[in-house]
């Protein structure tokens, strides 16, 4: 499978950096890839060698992904992440099956056309995916589109779902939660469905940060998840400072109990990505 490549990703990383570039681009690229080490010798290939001496095995495979995004290079970007999301919990290939089979009666896409939906995430058009002679894209158009006689799992299958990096899983069925594809029942309906099996190796579908009132969802480990959502933001006091105590201690719900007139209160929701400065000076005024 083209995620499985095990080609050594330092020498990868290196011979790229040397092909895609001069000899007088080659220090500004390391900077923007974040490659830390000094790039010294004759050729381009000797000072990309010597650039991530020094760098750690992680530390390498966070510039190759930078640098696979840029560059548009899906197989270097799995090297990467599998490197990245070694000491990482899987989410099994049993589970994906599962998470697959949770789309047996609805359009894996939604309201989405399924071949710009998959575009965005999956290389479909490379030559590296499916039949030499036709190529994924033409296949899904014949088997999902014209046809009815592949299922998600099929798909899933051709485009390497079942061993890809858990990133690019997790963005591929976060985007067909997402409100563009499918909302309403649909859409609670399928995240009860994936949440209950992704549930086993310890992952959850979360709510995020909702567009246009409709809710989006994220994936993420249940271990990392933080329980209930800030409540109280308490801040400038230009006084005496407050005293706070519990309301509610089980909620963990706060009372200013003096002083409150010194210091600011913001108590709206908090969204998932945090507070955005405009979004305070906003309130404040």
């Amino acid at each position: 499978m083209w995620t499985g490549n095990r080609r050594p990703l330092r020498s990868w990383f290196a011979e790229k950096l040397a092909t895609f570039n001069t000899h007088a681009t080659l220090r500004a690229a390391c900077e923007r890839f974040g490659i830390t080490g000094e790039d010294v010798g004759d050729s381009k290939r000797e000072r990309a060698e010597a650039a991530t001496q020094g760098m750690t095995d992680r530390q390498v495979a966070t510039a190759a992904e930078r640098m696979a995004l840029e560059y548009r290079d899906p197989q270097m970007q799995e090297a990467a992440l599998a490197v990245l999301e070694a000491n990482d919990p899987p989410i099994t290939e049993i589970t994906r099956i599962d998470v697959a089979r949770c789309f047996h009666d609805t359009n894996f896409s939604g309201e989405r056309p399924l071949i710009e939906f998959l575009r965005e995430l999956w290389p479909i058009d490379a030559p590296f995916l499916g039949d030499p002679f036709e190529g994924l894209e033409r296949a899904i158009e014949r088997h999902m589109i014209r046809n009815d006689d592949w299922s998600v799992e099929d798909l899933f299958r051709e485009l390497g779902a079942f061993t890809c990096s858990r990133k690019r899983f997790v963005l591929t069925i976060e985007a067909a939660l997402d409100p563009r594809a499918r909302r309403d029942e649909e859409q609670k309906r399928l995240r009860g469905r994936i949440d209950a099996v992704l549930r086993r190796d310890g992952y959850k579908v979360e709510e995020s940060v909702p567009i246009s009132g409709y809710p989006t969802f994220r994936i993420v480990r249940m271990s990392d998840a933080v329980a209930g959502a800030p409540k109280n933001l308490i801040f400038a006091s230009a006084g005496p400072k407050p005293e706070i105590g519990f309301a509610d201690a089980i909620n963990n719900d706060i009372v200013i109990l003096s002083n409150e007139k010194s210091c600011l209160v913001y108590e709206r929701r908090i969204a998932d990505d945090g507070l955005l400065w405009d979004e305070l000076v906003a309130w404040w005024q």
